[in-house]
């Protein structure tokens, strides 16, 4: 019988304007991405980039979920998911603006 683990699957407040991974799926794992947070935490408006990444690609427009999304200044944003991972597969964020956006995903990891 699976076990399931429901979690924090990642947290990142990325320092810059790079591509950082939020969670990458273990190994002999299916995860549910059910919800992912994103929350400013300036007085300013930032964007923002959100992307799954199959186990073995490269990041590339096509495994955008949010390109350029924006969330206003001292303000959060919940985005709900319900997205299937297999083995390998990757989350990967970046703060456009960079600093001060921080990044929290919730989920089931399914082993």
């Amino acid at each position: 019988m699976p076990t399931m683990r429901y979690k924090i699957l990642g947290q990142s407040c990325p320092a810059n304007t790079a591509n950082v991974t939020l969670y990458n799926v273990p190994a002999s794992t299916n995860t549910i991405i059910s919800t992912l947070s994103i929350c400013n935490l300036s007085a300013v408006n930032k964007t923002y980039n959100v992307a799954a990444v199959p186990s073995g690609e490269t990041i590339n427009l096509k495994h955008m979920i949010a390109s350029n999304a924006a969330v206003a200044a001292f303000d959060s944003i919940a985005l709900t998911i319900g997205m299937a991972l297999g083995a390998n597969d990757t989350i990967v964020v970046a703060a456009i603006d960079a600093n001060n956006v921080a990044f929290t995903i919730f989920g089931t990891e399914i082993t």
